[in-house]
């Protein structure tokens, strides 16, 4: 007489229930895997932007001081700083230079211009902001230019992200 459960040598053979119980638990861990990774959103925007304001500030000064052929009325930042123009389908480049009276020397926008206004209202402190919005950065550093006279300058830089979704 046999007993339930053993084969013929004696091993144990779990039965067909034991079987779709792990395959069962192995098929819901896999779907909340999946789920839990993908149903998550990321946004790299302002790692993004944070990385565009290092390279652009690191290209146009050198030791404190504003690069020569920065302020000519030809300049164009992507071209001058080997930037890609790809950027710009998504965003929109603000760039202003002063000088030490304040006067504005140079003013420059690319991108998308329509995403200066939202821009300014995302800058304000006292407004919450949905991720709807464009993701905005508002950057400024003293510089000396030229530097044969030491005279001071300040460069503005505003750069908005948009949201792809």
């Amino acid at each position: 007489m046999r007993n339930k459960g053993y084969s013929k040598r004696g091993g144990f053979t779990p039965s067909v229930f034991f079987w779709v119980i792990v395959l069962v638990v192995v098929a819901v861990t896999v779907a909340l895997t999946t789920s839990l990774f993908f149903s998550r959103d990321f946004d790299i925007r302002e790692k993004e932007a944070n990385i565009f304001l290092e390279r652009v500030f690191n290209c146009l000064v050198y030791r404190a001081n504003l690069r020569e052929g920065v302020v000519s009325k030809d300049f164009d930042l992507f071209d001058f700083c080997n930037l890609d123009k790809g950027f710009l389908k998504k965003s929109y480049v603000r760039l202003e230079i002063f000088d030490e009276s304040g006067s504005r020397v140079l003013f420059r926008e690319y991108g998308l211009k329509e995403l200066y206004n939202p821009c300014r209202l995302y800058l304000r402190e006292d407004i919450e902001i949905s991720k709807k919005y464009p993701l905005c950065l508002n950057e400024s550093v003293d510089v000396f230019y030229p530097p044969k006279h030491n005279n001071k300058s300040l460069i503005k830089l505003m750069i908005g992200i948009k949201n792809d979704s």
